[in-house]
């Protein structure tokens, strides 16, 4: 298993801002003397696939890139995973209390969009939603049973 970049692993979670609803982007996420660390490898050895999961809203993804995967791709790549349609079926098929937890999460991230300014974002209900207020990144955790990362969200 590699290790990876301490952005990603728990070793740094509080100097990280990234809210999943919203597009990444280090000036706004990182304080300013770890914006570089985003173009670094997001392990060691370096990768070329990283397999991670969404377990709260059953998604799994590989992020990709032929020479080596970096942390800003890994971001990249949870934010624009979950923008993800969320279907009538999959949130007609939620438990009352979860539909009403996407629906508000849905008007807040659409607020915030637009008080923000904040384009590139699905303007429908999208996986991010059924989050509900648990859109945070914390870390990454590698789960051997699946051989996935999980994504820890808080």
């Amino acid at each position: 298993m590699p290790n990876l970049h301490y952005l990603l692993g728990n070793t740094c979670p509080n100097a990280l801002k990234f809210n999943t609803a919203f597009p990444f982007h280090p000036s706004t996420c990182l304080p300013s003397n770890l914006n570089p660390a985003v173009n670094e490898f997001a392990s060691s050895p370096p990768l070329k696939v990283l397999r991670l999961r969404v377990s709260a809203v059953n998604l799994v993804f590989d992020v990709t890139n032929p020479r080596g995967v970096l942390v800003a791709d890994v971001f990249n790549a949870i934010f624009g995973y979950l923008q993800n349609p969320l279907s009538r079926d999959v949130y007609g098929g939620l438990p009352s209390h979860v539909r009403e937890a996407t629906d508000r999460a849905y008007h807040c991230r659409l607020q915030g969009a637009s008080s923000r300014r904040i384009q590139g974002i699905n303007e429908g209900l999208a996986l991010v939603d059924c989050l509900g207020e648990r859109m945070h990144f914390h870390s990454l955790t590698y789960s051997p049973s699946h051989g996935v990362w999980d994504v820890v969200l808080f």
